[in-house]
């Protein structure tokens, strides 16, 4: 197998790792005192908007590698997810953790949907962009719910 198509290794373990933040904010904000819950609450939301950043960033890296000149629509779509985690993030403002999670999960389905719909990405992106959405997922939902409760 050549080594563009193996699977990337380093991607894996570091994506897994990255899943860390998302699954210790849940368990605090579900599990720990009530006094830790507005703290991981934030915390919670400004990793999934840093992330939503990243995503959004690798699609523009992607996008710059196989298109020259990269594609305007292209480009612009890769930008719109952290334009939605900062304007959720931000939301804070005015609604409540439960809608900004919702917004949030809303906002990671979406890019799931597109990284894993695209012919662009390499192959293993899809199964590693699936496990790693479902544990990101899953972390915001025990928030949501919880914070649903009051």
């Amino acid at each position: 197998m050549p080594a563009r198509e193996k699977p990337a290794i380093a991607a894996w373990v570091l994506g897994l790792g990255g899943t860390l933040p998302f699954m210790g904010t849940a368990v605090g904000y579900c599990a720990g005192p009530d006094n830790l819950r507005g703290p991981m609450g934030l915390a919670m939301l400004t990793y999934a908007a840093v992330i939503l950043s990243f995503l959004g960033g690798a699609r523009w890296g992607m996008e710059c590698i196989r298109h020259y000149p990269p594609r305007g629509k292209i480009l612009t779509l890769a930008v719109l997810p952290s334009l939605a985690a900062w304007g959720l993030l931000v939301g804070a403002i005015w609604m409540p953790l439960s809608w900004q999670l919702g917004g949030l999960i809303a906002v990671y389905l979406v890019q799931w949907l597109w990284d894993t719909g695209s012919a662009e990405t390499p192959h293993w992106y899809a199964p590693l962009r699936t496990t790693l959405t479902a544990v990101a997922g899953v972390s915001m939902a025990f928030v949501f719910e919880q914070s649903m409760r009051g």
